[in-house]
């Protein structure tokens, strides 16, 4: 079915202002496209499909409803695409054709938009004047509108409205910005998003528990919610989530009553994954903490506690503790990527030979705390869906040194251990900053640091780009040859390989 759409989004606020909400029964063969089902099928019994609250945006929605034997709908006449149900014909209009991705989503357009049925047949389906809509763009692709048609005599004020458009979206690309995000807008509603929602492991949710926070998951590019504040969470219920092997988010308001959840059950638990998530979830609370309070010597106790438990994890299970640890696939967040490093540095170390004596818990430290200088970055430069230009990748790079200076003062940090923090972009041809250290300079925990934050940040998705699978990350590198020191390298195609296996 066509996707929920919640109240309050900004093309449907201009559609309700002054209206009166008005729900009217329907017979479902009676449905056109741009119409709003408030609820299908008889108030008593629910259709086995989801079947509130949509746009009917194809036929193929009004055909799932027949097949299911629904016969009557009850629509909300207040509430409308913007989309005229492409019937209102208008006869001998000449037009031009337009692409619909010429089209800015979420503008006013000054232009009458027309569908061309059949030859000659020109059906209005959005008036000059009114907003084209996310809810409008879909009821287009649904129907299979891909081309759009104009009015010649409104030519002038198309071409006038596109070189606005062209020009901004212009500007966005000569920023790095590219594909939705040459759309101001989308740029905005992204980074409401990350500065707003925690990712969190599936895993430390606990069966017969009422977590006291909301789970959201991304439905259409935005948060929806999938288990609500206090909602008991059964066996199946959880087995559902699990099954659904997608990212999910708190808010940060309920950051704290995660926090207090994770003490009380996911640490309590005799599952090994939520052990696992419980280590995973706690070392990001705890460096978003020392993000805040970098010389707290309690802080990075905690933080050396938490390196034993990772290094415990591991240890337990090493051929698939990467599977239990459930990297982070949505969109790359500095705190999981903290987290994701210092775990493979530890396994890639284990791998190597390294000993707690020669340091091992030292470099679990380090890489934990080696992206902290991010913190005093503008989040816009850390999260900026598109690639940076040369001026913003430049200021990106003083986080090293931004670490540094953060931490230095506290004297519960091993000297060891600040090497994966400075030296995690080193590399051994000279090429890494920010000293570009050269060969034997660059010490070992750093060459294991330096490996596994280049891996983690390729194999993880970003909001512009997919995320290289760990074949074509490896080769990637492998390319890189004297960069990387070779024996720490083919370790860890070996470790991923067991890994993946």
């Amino acid at each position: 079915m066509a996707r929920k759409t919640p109240y309050g989004y900004t093309g449907l606020l201009n559609l309700l202002f002054g209206r009166e909400m008005t729900v009217k029964k329907l017979k479902t063969k009676d449905l056109k496209i741009g119409m709003y089902v408030e609820k299908a099928g008889d108030l008593s019994n629910d259709p086995p499909f989801e079947s509130r609250n949509f746009f009917i945006s194809s036929p193929n929605d009004i055909q799932k409803l027949i097949d299911n034997k629904i016969g009557e709908v009850f629509v909300d006449t207040s509430r409308k695409a913007d989309v005229y149900a492409p019937s209102e014909s208008e006869e001998n209009v000449e037009t031009f054709e337009v692409e619909l991705g010429e089209l800015a989503v979420g503008r006013d357009v000054p232009v009458d938009i027309f569908w061309m049925r059949e030859q000659n047949d020109n059906r209005i389906l959005l008036r000059q004047g009114h907003t084209f809509s996310e809810e409008v763009e879909e009821v287009c692709r649904g129907s299979g509108i891909n081309i759009v048609n104009i009015r010649v005599s409104q030519r002038k004020l198309f071409d006038k409205y596109k070189h606005v458009i062209d020009s901004e979206r212009s500007e966005q690309q000569e920023k790095g910005y590219s594909g939705k995000y040459l759309d101001n807008k989308k740029v905005e509603e992204y980074h409401a998003f990350k500065n707003n929602y925690l990712p969190i492991n599936v895993y430390v949710i606990v069966s017969d528990t009422k977590p006291p926070f909301d789970i959201y998951a991304i439905e259409k590019e935005k948060p929806a919610t999938v288990l609500e504040k206090d909602a008991f969470v059964g066996k199946d219920r959880f087995d559902e989530l699990v099954e659904r092997n997608i990212e999910f988010f708190i808010h940060k308001d309920h950051k704290e009553a995660f926090r207090g959840y994770l003490l009380e059950h996911t640490q309590k638990s005799r599952d090994t994954a939520a052990r696992a998530a419980f280590v995973r979830e706690g070392a990001k609370l705890l460096i978003e903490d020392l993000a805040e309070n970098p010389r707290s010597e309690k802080l990075i106790n905690d933080s050396k506690k938490t390196i034993a438990d990772l290094t415990q994890v591991v240890l337990d299970d090493p051929n698939s503790f990467r599977g239990l640890m459930k990297i982070n696939s949505y969109d790359y967040y500095t705190f999981t990527h903290s987290v994701n490093v210092a775990t493979l540095s530890i396994a890639l170390a284990i791998s190597v030979g390294v000993t707690k004596d020669d340091g091992l818990h030292d470099l679990g430290l380090g890489a934990l705390l080696h992206d902290l200088g991010k913190t005093k970055i503008n989040d816009k430069l850390i999260n900026k869906p598109g690639k940076l230009t040369d001026a913003e990748y430049k200021t990106v790079t003083h986080h090293v040194t931004l670490g540094y200076e953060m931490l230095k003062e506290n004297k519960s940090i091993p000297e060891r251990a600040f090497h994966p923090l400075l030296e995690h972009h080193e590399k051994l041809s000279g090429r890494g900053y920010p000293n570009k250290l050269v060969a034997d300079d660059i010490h070992l925990l750093g060459r294991i640091t330096a490996i596994i934050d280049i891996y983690d940040a390729l194999t993880t998705q970003r909001s512009y780009k997919k995320a290289f699978t760990p074949f074509d990350a490896l080769s990637l590198l492998s390319k890189n040859e004297e960069d990387y020191d070779r024996n720490i390298f083919t370790q860890f195609v070996q470790l991923i390989h067991k890994q993946e296996t």
